[in-house]
């Protein structure tokens, strides 16, 4: 717990100390390298539960450009 940042949250990663942290996501166009959404979130939480957050900012953001979301790509996590 911080007493000065209330919504940062610990997180862990296998060989590190634990911290208190943000989580960031970004959405990347992998063909032209732009970035195409991007957002942060507690660090207690996994991609999977950043997910539907971070296309539906990234499917706006494209909309607003007429540019149609065709394929989304994601790692393990």
């Amino acid at each position: 717990y911080s007493p000065t940042d209330s919504d940062a949250r610990v997180s862990v990663k296998p060989g590190k100390a634990r911290q208190l942290n943000y989580f960031g996501q970004i959405a990347v166009d992998d063909a032209h390298h732009v970035i195409t959404g991007a957002c942060s979130d507690f660090a207690d939480k996994r991609d999977s539960q950043c997910l539907e957050q971070i296309v539906e900012l990234t499917e706006e953001n494209l909309n607003e450009n007429n540019i149609e979301l065709q394929e989304l790509l994601a790692d393990g996590g």
